[in-house]
């Protein structure tokens, strides 16, 4: 469906057992290009911030096969959604962010008992 694809740590990220060492570095030159790789944070704000801390381990991102749909995980939010669609059509970008939400939201509670922290 819409949803299917592929969730990527980042390269050289051990915390995913899916994919030691995260993605490849081809995988992030693709990204990359398209504007959807992680940077480093190298701001001292940011760093003083923690937000540099224990990289690139935490981190990743699921992209759509079609490239639609990408759910930044662990970058300067929790979790960040982005829909991407070429014809502009506003109501069936926001019905995929809905569903790909409410999905993500399921799972955190089949896996823990809760949602997304509220707070």
């Amino acid at each position: 469906g819409r949803l299917e694809g592929a969730y990527l740590s980042l390269r050289g990220s051990e915390t995913w057992g899916g994919r030691p060492g995260g993605m490849m570095a081809g995988e992030e030159a693709a990204l990359r290009e398209r504007g959807a790789a992680f940077e480093k944070p190298d701001a001292p704000a940011l760093v003083s911030a923690g937000f540099a801390r224990h990289w690139p381990h935490g981190r990743g991102l699921f992209e759509s096969s079609s490239g639609g749909l990408l759910i930044r995980v662990n970058d300067s939010d929790h979790v960040q959604f982005t829909v991407r669609r070429a014809d502009g059509n506003l109501k069936e970008a926001f019905e995929v962010f809905a569903e790909a939400e409410r999905l993500l939201e399921g799972a955190l509670r089949q896996r823990g008992g809760h949602g997304y922290a509220r707070d």
